[in-house]
């Protein structure tokens, strides 16, 4: 195509080509030196604007939290950008090390093992996205101090429990994630350091 005319507007270019516009990202049309008169091809001009558009995106949603390749992906799918343009992307944040799996699962599982279990940080971490092979690699141990602590948050000192109240109380620590194992000796735990 022929470029008609060109027009710049803050941090974009107008091209216009055969009577179309074409609002591209300033740093592509700088960095492909065309000028009105000459040719150039529309669809390369658009996908590199758009790979420029979608990793200053990118750069702007890791930059503000943490996130797992597939979330980034979901963002910039919303944002309606080609799967080309979404793995060029990814591979860029990869490499600039802002997207990292493996960092990402270690990092929730610290932050939420003191009151989850292993159970629950494996099923948060699949829903967003982080592959088995990820997950399998975490080393994560279920404190039964910790599950101590939420026992007595949650019914505080009891002089006695009945069997019923036991299960109870197993189960609130199995919705957590908790293995029901260490649930079960959390609990008769808490029950001998309660009983006076």
């Amino acid at each position: 195509m022929i470029v008609d005319k060109i027009e710049i507007k803050g941090k974009r270019a107008i091209i216009i080509c055969d009577e179309k516009e074409y609002n591209i990202n300033i740093d592509t049309y700088l960095s492909m030196a065309f000028d009105v008169g000459g040719s150039i091809d529309i669809d390369s001009v658009l996908f590199e604007s758009d790979k420029r558009d979608a990793l200053s995106k990118a750069i702007g949603y890791a930059s503000r939290k943490m996130l797992t390749v597939r979330q980034l992906g979901d963002k910039l799918r919303k944002l309606e950008y080609s799967d080309e343009v979404i793995e060029y992307c990814v591979e860029k944040l990869k490499e600039y090390n802002y997207l990292n799996d493996d960092n990402y699962a270690q990092n929730y599982a610290d932050s939420v093992k003191q009151t989850k279990g292993r159970m629950y940080i494996y099923r948060k971490l699949r829903e967003k996205g982080i592959s088995s092979e990820v997950i399998g690699k975490l080393d994560i141990e279920e404190s039964i101090d910790s599950m101590l602590d939420i026992l007595y948050k949650k019914y505080g000192k009891q002089r006695s429990v009945s069997f019923k109240d036991k299960a109870k109380m197993i189960r609130f620590l199995c919705t957590r994630g908790f293995l029901t194992s260490n649930a079960v000796k959390a609990v008769d735990l808490y029950i001998d350091n309660n009983l006076y």
